[in-house]
Parts: C-alpha cells; sequence; structure tokens
C-alpha cells in the first residue's frame, strides 16, 4: 500500500501526538510557596486547567511538578514528594494556604462592606449583631465537645426549687409554701 505525502504527515501527526506524554514542561507558571490563600488557588486552577487541556495524566503530572515548583515550594515538594499520590491539591492548600482566623473573616466582611458603602451604619450594625449572635450561639461548652449550642446555654433555674425554666419570683413551690 502506497500512501501519498499528505497522507504520511497526517498518519505521523497523528501517532506522535498519541505517543506523546505530557508534563508541565511547557508550562509558564510556576509557584513559590507564598502563603497567601489566593495565590495558592489561583495557582492549583492555573495547573488544573494546564493539565486538562495538555491532557496530562496523574502520574504524569505528579512526576513533573516539580518544573513548576520554586524556592520554599520546591523544598517542600521534596520532603513530602513520596507521600503525596492523589491529594496533591489538599497538601498544597494545607501547607501554603493556611484558614483565616474568624476575626479576620470579620474584618474583611465589614472592609468590604465599608468600602462599598452599600448600606446605612444600621444595616451594617445589625449585621454585626447577627455575626455576633451566630458567633455566640456556636461557642464550645467548657469540655471542648461540639455540642448543638442550645445545650452549651445555661437554662435559667429557679432558686428556690432549682429546677429548670422559671425564676424565683414564679416558682410555684415557694408560692405554695407560704400559704
Amino acid at each position: 500500500m502506497n500512501l501519498s505525502v499528505d497522507q504520511f504527515e497526517k498518519l505521523l501527526s497523528v501517532i506522535s501526538t498519541q505517543q506523546r506524554r505530557g508534563s508541565f514542561a511547557t508550562c509558564k507558571l510556576s509557584y513559590n510557596g507564598v502563603r497567601d490563600t489566593e495565590t495558592v488557588e489561583s495557582f492549583l486552577a492555573a495547573t488544573s486547567v494546564f493539565k486538562s487541556v495538555e491532557q496530562i495524566s496523574d502520574e504524569d503530572a505528579i512526576k513533573s511538578i516539580p518544573l513548576i515548583l520554586k524556592e520554599e515550594a520546591a523544598t517542600w515538594w521534596n520532603g513530602v514528594k513520596k507521600e503525596v499520590m492523589g491529594d496533591f491539591e489538599s497538601r498544597v492548600r494545607h501547607a501554603f494556604a493556611p484558614k483565616r482566623p474568624a476575626y479576620q473573616l470579620y474584618q474583611n466582611i465589614v472592609g468590604q462592606n465599608a468600602k462599598r458603602k452599600t448600606g446605612t451604619f444600621d444595616a451594617l450594625l445589625k449585621a454585626a449583631r447577627g455575626v455576633e449572635q451566630l458567633l455566640t450561639e456556636k461557642k464550645l461548652p467548657e469540655n471542648g465537645t461540639s455540642e448543638n449550642a442550645t445545650t452549651s446555654v445555661k437554662k435559667k433555674r429557679c432558686n428556690f426549687c432549682r429546677l429548670p425554666g422559671h425564676s424565683i419570683e414564679n416558682c410555684l413551690k415557694k408560692q405554695n409554701k407560704r400559704l
């Protein structure tokens, strides 16, 4: 069977693309280990897109990831590469994008609302009180277990009969004892 030049070139291009193994060698982005949530998330999103466009398998991606990690991230990778197989993204998030404490999130929300000037001071105050109420309800009890917020709030207890649900002014036992 004889092939024309065009047919041969098409066959050669199909064969070469099928045999080509993808890697991050041509990827222009890199990550240096900056501990910032937005930077980490944008890095992970970009690598995910590159990986899917270049059709890089998970195994090849793990093998070629050192090509795009620099400085502190490269040092981190050298320490954990044997342990990381399928959970690269979660490991990077855990190492370089720590969760922000609640007070920082609150400050961020208040700061964004103040920048936008989308409401009145009363609306902002109402939202802040709502957040405080939520935080009060979510507090953990003394023993550190995560019980429901309603069980961790102390119920009103009578000082006379020691039964919960009423105060001494409304205590029936005290009123009956007077009679």
